[in-house]
């Protein structure tokens, strides 16, 4: 079985609501699925967030049974309201990202995929396609093929792209001296766009190999060479909880880090690398207690490499302080 993550960014605003924190439930029915040994850990406008006998998971109030929805004190009206305000943030953040410009381009008669760059910074698209005909984007520092390069995979988060990403790193990247290959997600039929992540031991899905395949790319490229001791995996939002998964499906990977996002539990490897965990003190979407929640569940799920946990100054969309942090915390300063 393999649980989908819709990147449309979760609301959790947790404000006026009355329940009480660590709620015990010995079923709790959600549609068609009922769930067992169910503690409730946070509760919002639209969502109820819980630990159950096989993991943790989630779902919409509105889709629990009507007493429930009375219990949780569910409001159709209000979370019509907060589901509008989630739209907007996403809408905000996305375009926060395609209108942050991009660096002088070293040569305006290079092509756009995969270019003979001599050395030089470059960017593009990463040139693999995944099911749904999306592919993703990369960079390469300047120098890149004089020495090995530190990579990072970045995985986008609400509705977004791996441009997006490449373009919230890129003066890091240029400043550090690190490639960035950063995904595609698949998009549905219904136009949502997805990312799969396993929750049994074993299982591969397609998000990884798509992203595994973008990283080949890159190393296929002349002259790259990637630092096979400096590699991080992070995810963003709705792309967190691919980052723990498949660092530790994949030996390549020597860290992960989630911002402002969750995991998935269930589908974890044997390369249990070392993390970080952030969020930001005024995020109403993924508030920060649900991020630190999320680092708790995979310490208590035998995470034994370190974890790192960091709060920041800001909303939903992560600041240069807390990228900064991040990268500081793989490299070193």
């Amino acid at each position: 079985m393999r649980l989908r993550i819709l990147l449309l960014a979760i609301s959790l605003g947790t404000a006026g609501w009355g329940w009480a924190a660590d709620e015990q439930l010995p079923t709790l029915k959600v549609g068609k699925d009922v769930y067992s040994k169910v503690t409730v850990t946070s509760v919002t406008a639209t969502d109820i967030y819980f630990n159950h006998s096989r993991g943790f998971g989630n779902a919409k109030l509105k889709d629990l049974e009507p007493a429930l929805q009375e219990h949780f004190h569910f409001d159709p009206v209000k979370a019509a309201a907060k589901q509008a305000e989630q739209a907007k943030a996403n809408a905000l953040y996305a375009k926060a990202a395609r209108e942050t410009p991009p660096p002088k381009r070293p040569s305006e008669t290079s092509p756009p995929q995969q270019p003979e760059l001599n050395g030089r910074a470059g960017w593009g698209d990463i040139g693999v396609r995944n099911a749904s005909g999306r592919s993703g984007s990369y960079y390469l520092p300047p120098g890149y093929h004089q020495k090995e390069v530190p990579l990072v995979v970045l995985m986008h988060g609400s509705g977004g792209s791996g441009a997006d990403m490449v373009n919230l790193f890129r003066a890091l990247a240029a400043e550090r001296g690190f490639a960035i290959v950063a995904p595609d997600s698949r998009q549905l039929r219904d136009g949502l766009l997805t990312w799969e992540v396993p929750n049994h031991p074993g299982e591969t899905g397609e998000d990884r190999i798509h992203t595994m395949n973008c990283v080949h790319a890159l190393e296929a490229m002349p002259g790259v060479r990637v630092d096979s001791r400096r590699t991080l995996i992070a995810g963003y939002s709705g792309g967190g909880s691919s980052a723990p998964y498949i660092a530790s499906n994949e030996s390549l990977f020597q860290s992960f880090a989630v911002l402002h996002g969750g995991i998935i539990p269930g589908g974890y490897g044997n390369n249990r690398v070392r993390g970080w965990f952030s969020g930001g003190d005024s995020d109403q979407i993924r508030p920060i207690e649900g991020v630190r929640k999320a680092m708790e569940q995979l310490e208590t799920d035998g995470w034994e490499s370190k974890i790192e946990f960091q709060t920041f100054t800001c909303d939903h969309a992560p600041t240069v302080a807390e990228m900064r942090a991040v990268i500081e915390w793989w490299l070193g300063k």
